[in-house]
């Protein structure tokens, strides 16, 4: 994963040049497989292990530097704000499958317009070895690697009926993802659909049908903000891993999700299948279970409102 030294003195205020950071996570275990300069900045290449499933972000590194010399992390700050409208309003969400989904959320942007991001987004992006590609866009990757929680934005004019619908694929249905590639789906994947057809692949990459345009807004001048929390249990673990085996699509939203719950799980079923531990199984997903409750309570907000607005000034919010 790439972080961002300019990034990280931001968020720490450490005074320890790259060479000691690297030296420095390396020895707890976050290990710097390399330094590269980058224009004005230099980025590291962290191995975060499976059990360190906290450190997969710019605040999760600041964090764990913070505790190695002692410096204090600088949180980012946002206030969502109070608004007239609702999100209920304009549109609505479905969960038909909460064990995979226990939770999903989404925030309406309106006033926004469509433009190149400001230079300092398109300066952390593409220190990290991110393309630019619009305002809204990129504030949804931004957050993603500040915080490590995924977002997708979607062009709710093009959401049929204005619902977000999250269940399994129908057999057969398919996908263009974002990527350009048609694929098939079945049953055994989570999507996130309109009322009529899936729109993304939930966790892994959105739909091409649904994506920001410049031209966005034409029509109808909304923006809906959604994110996936976790997936909620075992079984949904055992298809979380199956769908990103079979879409064999490598993207940052996806590793945020690799966490030492998901090597737990699978090692269960690995086992379960080799000797029929189905007691042990039983066990495994009961604790699972309530780890991912806990974790699921504390979940972060959805895009900071602050950082919407740096990249889309005029923006306003639907609660």
């Amino acid at each position: 994963m790439f972080i961002s030294n300019n990034w990280l003195h931001e968020l720490t205020g450490t005074k320890l040049d790259p060479p000691e950071i690297r030296d420095r996570l390396t020895n707890v275990g976050l290990a710097v497989d390399a330094v590269e300069a980058r224009a004005d900045d230099f980025v590291l290449d962290v191995e975060v292990p499976s059990n360190r499933g906290d450190c997969l972000s710019h605040v999760g590194i600041a964090r764990e530097l913070s505790v190695i010399d002692r410096s204090k992390v600088q949180s980012p700050k946002f206030k969502v704000p109070n608004t007239k409208n609702k999100t209920t309003d304009f549109a609505t969400v479905e969960i038909r499958d909460p064990d995979l989904c226990p939770r999903y959320a989404a925030r309406i942007a309106r006033g926004l317009k469509i433009a190149p991001s400001p230079e300092w987004l398109v300066k952390k992006l593409e220190a990290i070895g991110q393309r630019p590609i619009n305002n809204v866009a990129d504030i949804t990757n931004y957050v993603l690697h500040e915080l490590g929680q995924p977002l997708h934005a979607f062009d709710l004019a093009k959401l049929a009926e204005n619902r977000i619908v999250v269940r399994r694929a129908r057999q057969g249905e398919t996908i263009k993802t974002l990527d350009g590639v048609d694929r098939k789906l079945d049953r055994e994947m989570l999507v996130i659909a309109d009322a009529n057809k899936a729109v993304a692949v939930a966790g892994v990459m959105g739909g091409e049908a649904s994506q920001i345009h410049q031209d966005t807004f034409s029509t109808k001048p909304l923006l809906a903000f959604a994110y996936l929390v976790l997936v909620g249990s075992l079984i949904g673990f055992t298809a979380y891993a199956w769908l990103i085996r079979n879409v064999r699509t490598s993207v940052v939203s996806t590793y945020a999700y690799v966490n030492p719950v998901v090597a737990v799980a699978l090692g269960a079923i690995f086992l379960n299948e080799a000797i029929g531990a189905t007691t042990l199984l039983a066990g495994v997903a009961i604790v699972l279970a309530v780890v991912l409750i806990v974790r699921g309570r504390s979940a972060p907000a959805p895009a900071p409102a602050a950082e919407i607005r740096a990249a889309a000034p005029g923006a306003t919010l639907a609660a």
